[in-house]
C-alpha cells in the first residue's frame, strides 16, 4: 500500500537524520553532491534575514524559500534548518534564540542540542501546506532574538544553512536526500548598541 510505504520512507527521513546529527557533519557530504548532479534538479532554497546586524533584546526574521524544481508536483518535504554561531561565544544564557515558526508551513520543531551543537529548527510540509506544483514555492519564517542581557562585545556570527533536507515527488516514488549551502551563507552578527 501507498501509505506504509511513504511512511517507511519517512522513517527513514527520520534515521538518516538521526545519523548526520550523530555524525555532527555540518560539511557537504560527496554521495549527497553525487545523488544530486546524477539524478533529478534539486530544490532550490532561497534564505533571506530582514536584518543584517541585531543587538541585544532585539528580534531577527529568516525567511527560507523552497522552489519545486521538479516537473511534477512535491508531495512531501522535510527540511533541517540549524542556527549556527561562529567566532566568540558570547556568555551563558546570552545565545540567540528561536522565538517563533509560522508562514507555509504544517509543522516545525524549535530546539537545542549539544550533538548539533546549537539551535535548529526541523520543518515538514505535509498537507495541507503541499502539494507543491512545479515551478511552485513555499516560505517559512523563522524568528529569533538575543537576551538583552547579552554580552555584546564578543559579535557572535550567527550562519543559516539548509543542511539535509528530503523531499517526495510526483506519485511519492520518488525521492531526494540530500544538502545545499547557499554560498555564500546568510548571516546576521550582534553588535554593541551606540554608545549614548
Amino acid at each position: 500500500m501507498r501509505t506504509s510505504s511513504s511512511g517507511t520512507r519517512r522513517l527513514g527521513v527520520v534515521a538518516v537524520l538521526a545519523l548526520l546529527v550523530g555524525l555532527m557533519g555540518f560539511a557537504p557530504q560527496a554521495s549527497a553532491t553525487t545523488s544530486a548532479t546524477t539524478s533529478a534538479t534539486p530544490p532550490y532554497f532561497a534564505l533571506s534575514v530582514d536584518h543584517p546586524t541585531l543587538t541585544p533584546g532585539q528580534s531577527g526574521t529568516l525567511n527560507v524559500t523552497f522552489t519545486n524544481r521538479q516537473t511534477s508536483p512535491v508531495t512531501f518535504l522535510y527540511v533541517w534548518l540549524p542556527l549556527l554561531e561562529a567566532g566568540p561565544q558570547p556568555a551563558p544564557g546570552a545565545r540567540a534564540v528561536l522565538t517563533g515558526c509560522s508562514g507555509q508551513v504544517s509543522w516545525c520543531d524549535l530546539g537545542e542540542r549539544a550533538s548539533v551543537q546549537g539551535l535548529y529548527a526541523l520543518v515538514n510540509l505535509t498537507a495541507p501546506q503541499v502539494p507543491i506544483e512545479p515551478g511552485g514555492s513555499r516560505t517559512i519564517t523563522l524568528t529569533y532574538r538575543y537576551p538583552a542581557d547579552s554580552d555584546c562585545t564578543v559579535h557572535p556570527v550567527v550562519s543559516f544553512s539548509t543542511n539535509y533536507f528530503h523531499y517526495e515527488y510526483g506519485d511519492g516514488s520518488q525521492s531526494y536526500d540530500g544538502s545545499e549551502f547557499p554560498d555564500p551563507p546568510v548571516t546576521s552578527t550582534l553588535v554593541c548598541p551606540p554608545a549614548p
